[in-house]
């Protein structure tokens, strides 16, 4: 205990000891003999009753603060002043408002899928993984820049050793379908970011889908303009909702011009 004045209670740390009344001071903040009066989690209540957001913002940092110190001191034998304490509190909350300051508004906004740009089609992919099956399912949905599906593909794959492995595996299965259905300019699109990755990667892959990485790349040979890209889920839904269906269904589907109405 640091004033070695009364028995040290949660009350007396935060409130009561000369140090923490000198802190609170010099933050320009004083208690009402009503306040002094109350025991600790009475004393807090009236705080968050009574006091401004700021003001409480203030107090809360304090209280951190002075139970940080308390500690040093008793178990690292670390004593700083009250003045030092004050500052370092002071500072805190700049740096604070400094972070709030620089962080972007983040904005809700309702996505979707967006329309490829000087491009025939978007070819837009998924895959779901059975680990007790050692089963994959596959979609692909292919659409035109007015957002029209063409063609969509489900297909379910056997014998996949891991949710790595369904990944890639769909990867080249939506760059095959594109190829087989004879479009020219794609654009494929999906949320498996590590895979997008070693597609694009010149370097040569060594990990355990290496197989899967080399078919995607050797089937781009096929259109004039083939670029992949990553979007999240919910860019992606139609796909994810499709997976989810093929998986618990079992079959393979091919629908042209249209969609399961489950996914409809």
């Amino acid at each position: 205990m640091r004033c070695l004045r009364s028995e040290e209670s949660t009350k007396h740390v935060f409130r009561d000891c000369p140090f923490a009344n000198d802190v609170w001071t010099r933050l320009g903040i004083g208690w009402s003999l009503k306040q002094n009066q109350l025991q600790y989690k009475d004393w807090i209540q009236n705080i968050f009753e009574r006091e401004s957001n700021q003001r409480i913002r203030t107090i809360v940092c304090a209280i951190w603060a002075l139970w940080t110190d308390r500690n040093k001191l008793l178990h690292e034998r670390k004593m700083q002043t009250s003045a030092n304490l004050t500052h370092f509190i002071i500072d805190y909350l700049r740096e604070l408002d400094g972070v709030n300051k620089r962080l972007p508004i983040s904005k809700l906004v309702n996505e979707s899928w967006r329309p490829p740009e000087d491009i025939n089609v978007k070819i837009n992919f998924d895959a779901a993984f059975d680990k007790q099956h050692k089963r994959s399912c596959t979609v692909i949905v292919i659409r035109n820049s007015s957002g029209q599906v063409l063609k969509t593909k489900v297909h379910n794959n056997r014998h996949i050793p891991s949710t790595f492995a369904a990944e890639a595996l769909v990867c080249v299965q939506a760059v095959r379908f594109g190829a087989e259905s004879g479009f020219l300019r794609v654009e494929v699109e999906g949320d498996k970011l590590s895979v997008i990755k070693k597609i694009l990667c010149e370097d040569d892959d060594r990990s355990e889908i290496r197989s899967y990485i080399l078919d995607a790349k050797r089937l781009k040979s096929n259109f004039i303009n083939c670029r992949f890209k990553h979007e999240g889920r919910r860019m992606n839904r139609i796909a994810h909702i499709l997976v989810k269906e093929g998986l618990s269904d079992e079959g393979n589907a091919y629908l042209v011009n249209g969609l399961s109405k489950y996914a409809a």
